[in-house]
C-alpha cells in the first residue's frame, strides 16, 4: 500500500532565485529525502534561472515535484496550487524566501507524529532576507509550546508574534480541512490573501490547535518584490476574507480585527523607521485607505492612527505601550510554558 507523505512542503516562487536556492539547500540537508516529507516547488515562470537551479538539486539526487507554470498566473493563483498540490496529511505552504532553522524540521515531523491537530502555529524570528545568513541573533529565554481548542486563544496566542497572514507560519491538517474548506478557491483568488481561505474555516472550526514559538522558522524582512499594496491589503481584503469565512458578527471576527489593526500599526511604524521606498511597499496615504473599513473601530484610533499621523519622535513614544505590552505577553507565555524540546512530556499538560 501507498503511504502518503506526513508533511507537504509547497513553495510558491517567482524571480527569487537566491532565495529559493538558499531555501533548497536548507530542505536537501535537512529533508535527507525522508519519505515522510513531500516538497514541491511551483515556478510563476521565473525568468532569472530558478529552473536550472532546481534541475541542479534534482541531479544531486534530491527528491521535489517541479511545476512551472508556462505563464505567470499571478502570485495568489501560484499558491492555490500549490496548496492543492500538495498530498500530505498536513500542508506547509513556505515562502520562497523564508527559512526553516536547523534542526527544526526533524522536530516538526516529531511533533506531528505524537499528536493531532488542526492548525500549528510556528511564531517566526526575522532576518534581513538577503545573502546566507539567516540565523537568529538570539536564543529566546525559553520555548513555548501551547495547545488550545479555542480559536480565541488560538489567535491571541498568534497576536504575540505575528498575525495568520503570514503563510509560512501556518500549517493546515488538510483531512481536517477538506471537511470545512471550500472546493473551489477560485474566487479567493486576486486578493493576495488567498492563505485565509483555509486558514480560517479551519480556526473557526478548531478542534485542536497549536502554537509554537522556538525559532524554527525565520521570516524573510523588507523583502517585498515590488507592487505590493499594504494599505489594501491589510485593510479592505483582510476584511473581505474576515467576512467570508466568518460572516458579520463573529467572536473570532472582531478578536482577529483587533489583533491585526495593533499588527498593522506595528508593520507601519517599522516602514516608517527604515524609509521603506514605493518601490518595495506602497504606504501613500493610509488613512484615507483605512478609515472606511476601521474607522468606527477604537482600536484603530488609539493603535493605528496616532502613528499614521504623528511626528516620528511622537509616535515611537505612543508606540512604547503597545511594544510593552506585546514583550510581556511573550515573558509570560515563555514563564507558563515548558521547553518545546520536551514536546512528548508537554503535549498533554498543555492542554487547555
Amino acid at each position: 500500500m501507498h503511504l502518503l507523505p506526513l508533511l507537504s512542503i509547497s513553495i510558491p516562487t517567482y524571480n527569487r532565485v537566491q532565495c529559493l536556492e538558499r531555501l533548497l539547500t536548507i530542505l536537501h540537508e535537512q529533508s535527507a529525502n525522508d519519505p515522510r516529507v513531500e516538497l514541491i516547488v511551483s515556478d510563476n515562470a521565473s525568468t532569472d534561472g530558478a529552473s536550472a537551479v532546481v534541475e541542479d538539486f534534482l541531479r544531486r539526487g534530491m527528491k521535489l515535484r517541479y511545476v512551472r507554470n508556462e505563464v505567470n498566473v499571478g502570485g495568489d493563483e501560484n499558491i492555490r496550487r500549490c496548496y492543492t498540490m500538495a498530498r500530505g496529511k498536513y500542508t506547509w505552504v513556505f515562502g520562497d524566501d523564508d527559512v526553516i532553522a536547523p534542526g527544526a524540521l526533524r522536530k516538526l515531523l516529531a511533533l506531528l507524529e505524537t499528536s493531532e491537530y488542526d492548525l500549528l502555529f510556528l511564531a517566526p524570528y526575522h532576518f534581513p532576507g538577503e545573502g546566507t545568513r539567516f540565523l537568529p541573533h538570539r536564543r529566546a529565554r525559553r520555548d513555548v509550546l501551547k495547545v488550545t481548542t479555542s480559536p480565541l486563544r488560538l489567535a491571541d496566542l498568534v497576536d504575540t508574534h505575528s498575525d495568520f497572514m503570514f503563510i509560512s507560519s501556518v500549517i493546515i491538517n488538510r483531512e481536517r480541512a477538506d471537511g470545512v474548506v471550500p472546493a473551489d478557491l477560485t474566487p479567493y483568488v486576486a486578493d493576495n490573501i488567498i492563505q485565509l481561505a483555509w486558514i480560517l474555516p479551519v480556526l473557526k472550526n478548531l478542534r485542536r490547535g497549536m502554537f509554537l514559538d522556538a525559532q524554527w522558522i525565520g521570516q524573510a524582512t523588507l523583502n517585498a518584490a515590488g507592487g505590493f499594496d499594504a494599505t489594501h491589503y491589510y485593510g479592505r481584503r483582510f476584511m473581505k476574507a474576515l467576512d467570508t469565512a466568518l460572516g458579520p458578527d463573529s467572536p473570532l471576527k472582531r478578536r482577529l480585527i483587533n489583533n491585526h489593526l495593533t499588527m498593522w500599526a506595528f508593520c507601519w511604524l517599522e516602514w516608517r523607521w527604515h524609509n521603506i521606498s514605493k518601490e518595495k511597499i506602497d504606504v501613500a496615504d493610509p488613512h484615507r485607505n483605512l478609515l472606511p473599513v476601521y474607522g468606527s473601530n477604537p482600536r484603530y484610533w488609539l493603535s493605528v492612527y496616532p502613528l499614521i499621523a504623528f511626528p516620528e519622535f511622537l509616535a515611537k513614544i505612543w508606540a512604547f505601550p503597545w511594544l510593552a505590552r506585546r514583550k510581556l505577553l511573550r515573558l509570560w507565555y515563555q514563564a507558563i510554558t515548558t521547553s518545546a524540546d520536551r514536546m512528548t512530556e508537554a503535549r498533554n499538560a498543555n492542554d487547555d
